[in-house]
């Protein structure tokens, strides 16, 4: 019976790690500036209604 072909051990190969880390998720920079619009949306929308520029006072 011929032998099968071993499965490389993440443990030991690190190009495996280095190469693995570069490949997950979205930068960290994309995740900041998404919260820092949204924050600045919701503040606008809460001064402009507040003030009575949109919303039920603007009528």
């Amino acid at each position: 019976m011929p032998e099968l072909p071993r499965r490389p051990n993440p443990d030991n190969d690190r190009d495996a790690t280095a190469e693995r880390a570069s490949t997950t998720g979205r930068p960290r920079w994309v995740a900041v500036v998404g919260i820092g619009v949204a924050a600045a949306v919701v503040v606008l929308v809460v001064v402009l209604h507040v003030t009575g520029v949109i919303g039920p006072g603007s009528h």
